[in-house]
């Protein structure tokens, strides 16, 4: 399964302080601060109902006062849920992370793609 991952903005307050990748191996040293919570949430042609499940994940995860991530994996969409995605996860500060699937897998491949880059001791899955 071939994916792009929007890189990740490291810093900031909702998703801890993280110290540079390991130039070698570009794993996090032993030593990084990870998020708390992990939110994974498959996407697939959700352009006109992704702005307010941002809006309320975020609100929620803010309202936890543990760092946190959340990881929106867009299933190969024909609308402009890919382009939304990219662009607020590049704006995020690092608590939003998008994960693009090259073409449609399904719910259960989008949901362990974005298993495989969540990084918190609590992960939680969401439906779009």
């Amino acid at each position: 399964m071939d994916t792009e991952w929007i890189p990740r903005n490291r810093g900031g307050a909702e998703s801890g302080q993280e110290p540079s990748a390991d130039p070698q191996t570009g794993s996090p040293p032993a030593t990084a601060t990870r998020p708390y919570l992990s939110v994974v949430i498959p996407v697939f042609n959700e352009e006109h109902t992704l702005p307010e499940l941002i809006e309320r994940c975020l609100t929620t995860c803010r309202g936890t006062g543990k760092p946190f991530e959340i990881i929106l994996v867009d299933d190969g969409s024909s609308d402009a849920s890919a382009q939304i995605l990219s662009a607020v996860a590049e704006q995020s500060e690092g608590c939003i992370v998008g994960v693009l699937l090259n073409r449609n897998y399904g719910q259960h491949a989008a949901v362990m793609a974005g298993l495989a880059e969540s990084r918190g001791d609590v992960v939680v899955t969401l439906d779009a």
